[in-house]
């Protein structure tokens, strides 16, 4: 058996035994077993129950799951649309301030480069213009 394999043999066998021995634990009181065993019976109700649905009528079930899973995806979409025009609403003014302050420090910085260029001044001097900064 090569190494990794062993390796993994032995992890397996590690994570089993802290399964069974949580298990002891949470078994070993009265409570939680009477719990379990209220869990279990339920499950194995609820999977007889489906079991017979699906015998009885295997495309009626089948409709009533893609109705069951179209109603959960519906949910969950919406659910996900709320969240990402949460994010949104937070996410633009944020975005707004950001690339408003970028402009201006790009404005600031450039703008002396940009008033002292030997070609606007050549332009300048043709058009008459004035150069204004919008910096505030």
């Amino acid at each position: 058996m090569s190494n990794k394999k062993q390796q993994g043999a032995g992890l397996m066998t590690l994570v089993a035994g802290l399964a069974a021995g949580a298990a002891a634990v949470f078994l070993a009181k009265k409570e939680n077993r009477e719990k379990t065993k209220k869990v279990l019976q339920t499950a194995e109700k609820r999977v007889t129950s489906v079991s017979r649905e699906v015998k009885k009528d295997p495309q009626k079930f089948a409709h009533k799951v893609e109705r069951k899973g179209k109603v959960l995806a519906k949910k969950v979409l919406k659910e996900a649309s709320k969240d990402v025009i949460k994010f949104e609403k937070k996410a633009v003014p944020v975005g707004k301030k950001l690339v408003s302050k970028a402009a201006a420090k790009v404005e600031k910085e450039m703008s002396p480069q940009v008033k002292s260029s030997p070609v606007l001044k050549v332009v300048g001097k043709k058009s008459k213009t004035k150069i204004v900064s919008s910096a505030k």
